[in-house]
């Protein structure tokens, strides 16, 4: 196959970074919109986005290719690039003081049910989470992994990654020590992988590059291929679209830690055309590389992770339901009513917290008071009846974050137009009146706007 034919075979790229990566260390400049324009111009045939240990960029990714008809062949695959550790070598090496490694691992999801296993795989990554030497680090635990793996084997494909990948770390360790031990970590590393994963469904991963340490893993990776019977794939480890900005990427890490080596690492970590891969891969290695990221994209089903909205679950403590008669005389506030009707512990709850506010800052219970609250209720009530999930949890939810800020920090009296809610004001969210102030409580929240709920992209999810 030659350099044209190559242009036209191209290949699926799983290992991809954007700016979504930034959230524990400055490591990459490419939106996803950006990743995915440039990929195909390059006439690639999708693209996985493998974010290190972050998954929001999921939904920007596949939104804007689905909604796009440039994109009609090109085929998006969802992944996370893990930080892979031993938990009792962690523990020893953070009690002594001593240098650890926080090995990368490359997963992609085949279908929703492998995204399943994403999600929560990096939940309890980011439960994990914990200062080391200065830096956050969210390691996945090789046997919560494997733990996790036994509902999702067959769902999920694993490559080696980069040069932080714990096989290519080991192969370095190989090639300069040549001990025993060594081997034999290498082939319990393997032998890990294709137990928890399956022999199908991991993959070595060979990079692009210059530099020597790289040229070495791509070397003894071929090697073990052919021992281990594991298929060969090419990626590219993208942190920033093209060549052209690999000045604009380097200033950008050292633009925090100025003293950050990224010359040789990142020197080739750009999305490539097929043929320009030629410069590192014979055409017969390249050709089954591509062949083996066409498997993968096979295998990446066409699904999506939108979802209906959700209203989150707050924690309702034992509480006594109020008494018919604790706001008088409510016939006139049918919405009122409805709350304290209901056999619902969320809106139960919710109108139980909306009293103990009125009495707690001393608020009087007439008219003016209760028309508020029942006018605020009616909107609430319309919109849970729409959604189908009562509206109140989301104000619970809300009140629990605010408590845990306050326990931590100090509160801002209140955020956008939620001080608008007087009952945002008795449940202690906001810490403005707005009955006080004449603000009218549509300008936060009402059934005519449901496209457009309260903070919905901070606190419901998106």
């Amino acid at each position: 196959m030659n350099k044209d034919e190559l242009k036209d075979y191209s290949y699926f790229g799983i290992h991809n970074h954007t700016y979504y990566s930034n959230m524990r260390l400055k490591d990459a400049i490419t939106s996803p919109k950006d990743l995915a324009d440039k990929a195909l111009e390059l006439g690639l045939k999708g693209i996985c986005l493998t974010d290190h240990e972050v998954l929001s960029g999921h939904m920007k990714l596949t939104d804007y290719v689905r909604n796009n008809p440039k994109f009609k062949d090109f085929k998006v695959g969802l992944g996370n690039e893990i930080y892979l550790v031993d938990k009792e070598e962690l523990d020893y090496k953070v009690e002594h003081k001593e240098k650890m490694m926080f090995n990368h691992f490359l997963l992609v999801a085949k279908n929703l049910h492998g995204h399943e296993l994403l999600r929560k795989q990096s939940s309890k990554a980011w439960e994990n989470d914990f200062k080391y030497r200065n830096m956050e680090r969210v390691p996945t635990y090789y046997n919560e992994l494997e733990e996790l793996m036994k509902e999702y084997k067959g769902d999920v494909i694993a490559s080696s990654s980069c040069l932080g990948g714990a096989l290519p770390q080991l192969i370095i360790e190989y090639v300069n020590n040549r001990t025993e031990e060594t081997h034999v970590a290498i082939d319990k590393y393997i032998n890990w992988c294709i137990q928890v994963f399956g022999i199908d469904d991991f993959y070595f991963e060979l990079q692009p590059s210059h530099q020597e340490d790289q040229l070495i893993v791509n070397e003894w990776l071929i090697k073990l291929s052919k021992i281990y019977n594991i298929k060969l794939i090419v990626t590219t480890d993208t942190h920033y679209a093209t060549k052209e900005q690999k000045l604009l990427h380097k200033t950008y890490l050292q633009s925090q830690n100025g003293d950050r080596e990224v010359d040789s690492f990142y020197d080739t970590t750009y999305l490539f055309a097929p043929e320009d891969l030629l410069e590192f891969f014979s055409e017969e290695l390249l050709t089954e590389m591509f062949t083996n990221t066409h498997e993968i994209m096979d295998k990446v089903e066409e699904y999506t992770i939108n979802h209906e909205m959700i209203i989150p679950k707050a924690h309702i403590p034992i509480f006594n339901r109020l008494k018919p008669n604790v706001f008088g005389d409510i016939s006139k506030y049918p919405s009122i009513q409805n709350y304290m009707n209901t056999d619902n512990q969320s809106d139960l709850y919710y109108i139980y917290l909306v009293h103990k506010g009125m009495v707690d800052k001393n608020q009087p219970i007439n008219d003016e008071t209760l028309s508020r609250i029942d006018v605020e209720l009616s909107e609430l009530w319309a919109i849970s009846e729409h959604l189908k999930q009562p509206m109140s949890g989301y104000f619970l939810v809300m009140r629990e974050f605010v408590d845990v800020m306050w326990e931590t920090s100090l509160v801002g009296v209140s955020r956008g137009s939620a001080s608008c809610f007087y009952t945002n004001y008795l449940l202690d969210i906001v810490q403005i009146n707005a009955i006080k102030y004449d603000l009218p409580h549509w300008r936060f929240l009402t059934k005519d706007r449901l496209d457009s709920m309260p903070d919905k992209q901070q606190c419901l999810g998106y």
